[in-house]
């Protein structure tokens, strides 16, 4: 299954140049504090998601990225078509077709296997994927109930089990990996870290960004952390422990 495995980036090749800034001139401030700041920027129009590739980290702000991730196009699911509403997705090809997750936020989110044609699709098992991540040839995902779960492939089925539950009232939104092959996790209110034996430590709690400000998205480049945020993107390097608020101007 392993061999041709692919995690589809979160922007497609062919949207890449348009819309992606490269952040390395990006300038450095202070680390915003203020709750009439963090207000203002929650409620500002540009929402940063990042994202890595050959070895540089670029920002970008397109949200419809995901539909030109599959070959055919996704109807509607029977949640979006009761609520009247269209969720977040997150794609993953995988051998024999695709693992797409939705996000409703409040509102829940569903998880379907389709066909690599599309003809064909199944309901799994009721989660909120917020994101999909590869470790050791293996599938794990972040859902927005609170758990990663693990997703794999067993006599022809895909299958999810618990690997771990987060600790109360942390929900999270977006995950990496640092220079250890450890989980780096960015919830509603920490940046946390969880090693390849469970052991969830907590790198930053009560992050600034709590409860005024949402995390989008995060990666990790040469062990430093970019966490992308409206307005601006959090970087924070998880050696030397120092913390940056970087922004276009």
């Amino acid at each position: 299954m392993f061999k041709t495995l692919i995690f589809l980036l979160l922007i497609s090749t062919s949207t890449f140049a348009q819309n992606a800034i490269p952040i390395k001139n990006w300038k450095s401030h202070s680390i915003p504090t203020i709750k009439d700041t963090l207000v203002g920027y929650n409620n500002g129009k540009v929402w940063w998601k990042v994202l890595v590739k050959n070895n540089k980290v670029y920002a970008y702000n397109d949200y419809s990225h995901y539909k030109k991730q599959i070959p055919f196009p996704i109807l509607k699911t029977q949640s979006e078509k009761t609520l009247n509403i269209t969720g977040n997705r997150v794609v993953m090809e995988v051998d024999d077709g695709y693992l797409v997750g939705i996000d409703y936020g409040e509102w829940g989110g569903d998880f379907l296997w389709y066909s690599k044609d599309g003809k064909v699709h199944k309901q799994l098992k009721g989660y909120r994927i917020m994101q999909f991540m590869i470790r050791d040839k293996k599938i794990y995902a972040i859902d927005g109930y609170g758990t990663m779960i693990k997703i794999d492939r067993i006599q022809n089925e895909w299958r999810t089990e618990p690997y771990i539950k987060f600790p109360f009232g942390q929900k999270p939104i977006s995950i990496a990996l640092d220079n250890q092959n450890n989980f780096i996790v960015i919830t509603s209110d920490c940046l946390l870290k969880i090693d390849k034996e469970k052991k969830i430590t907590k790198i930053i709690e009560n992050g600034f960004w709590r409860p005024y400000l949402y995390p989008t998205s995060i990666i990790i480049e040469d062990n430093i952390v970019y966490a992308g945020m409206p307005m601006g993107i959090f970087k924070y390097n998880l050696d030397i422990k120092t913390k940056e608020w970087l922004m276009p101007k």
